[in-house]
């Protein structure tokens, strides 16, 4: 059990360093992003921080 929550976290881990660098890829335009990117930011920023929250629940206190 403690390899799978073990794999779990090193899964959401890298799931959220990608999910950073896609959103600090579409900040760098900054002003002149799209509505679209905007949006797409937006959920991306949604994304990161429920893994975050997940990964909080997953690590031992």
């Amino acid at each position: 059990m403690k390899r799978m929550v073990q794999s779990s976290v090193s899964d959401l881990e890298a799931q959220t360093r990608d999910l950073e660098h896609q959103i600090h890829k579409l900040e760098r335009r900054g002003f002149h992003m799209t509505p679209m990117e905007q949006e797409q930011a937006s959920r991306l920023k949604k994304l990161r921080l429920a893994n975050k929250d997940r990964l909080a629940s997953l690590r031992p206190e």
